[in-house]
């Protein structure tokens, strides 16, 4: 072979496994592997999105209030109440009571818990992607108010992973667990219940 940097021919200066690449008589392509060899390549992750900002806390709690008029007949006395009065009391207590009590029955997200989108809808961040039905997901992590950073994908096979953030109420309404069936279950007996009251 013709000689290399200092005598050595070009294969030989290249590292045992790449050896095979670096063509014969050209010091600097065995130059050039050796040092790829030494410092491997780091591909930059992609940035993780950006939560969207939520209601505040007060505007939350006033949307969940009962109309002004509730209080004169609801739920003591439907007698008294004009039936579109109740009606509408009866839905705003419904919401209310799913808000603070939903995840009572579901628990809470948590690191490493596997989902199921059961309904599309529009990732909670910054990038305001779609989220399709019956794609899986895992928990990578939670914040303080229960929200969680979900990792999605299409089907166990699939390479491309999808990182968005979902509110804890889009959980709620669009996730389901499968690896809790019982709570699953008390979700759609609770939810049966309210449409039963509804239809009253």
């Amino acid at each position: 072979p013709m000689p290399g940097v200092g005598g050595a021919s070009c294969a030989a200066m290249a590292p045992a496994r790449m050896r095979g690449l670096a063509p014969a008589g050209c010091p600097l392509w065995a130059a050039a592997l050796a040092a790829l060899a030494r410092s491997p390549l780091v591909v930059a992750a992609p940035a993780a999105p950006v939560k969207a900002p939520k209601p505040l806390r007060k505007e939350t709690d006033k949307a969940l209030r009962l109309e002004s008029g509730c209080s004169a007949c609801f739920p003591h006395s439907k007698e008294s109440c004009a039936e579109e009065q109740w009606n509408r009391c009866c839905e705003q207590e419904i919401v209310c009571h799913n808000h603070h009590c939903r995840e009572e029955v579901l628990g809470q997200l948590q690191a490493n818990t596997k989902v199921r989108v059961r309904a599309g809808f529009v990732s909670d961040d910054d990038a305001r992607a779609e989220v399709a039905k019956g794609m899986i997901g895992r928990v990578v992590r939670t914040d303080s108010e229960g929200d969680a950073l979900i990792k999605f994908w299409h089907d166990n096979y699939d390479e491309e992973v999808l990182r968005h953030w979902v509110y804890r109420q889009t959980f709620w309404e669009k996730l389901e667990l499968p690896e809790r069936p019982v709570r699953m279950r008390a979700s759609r007996v609770t939810s049966c219940m309210d449409n039963c009251t509804l239809s009253m």
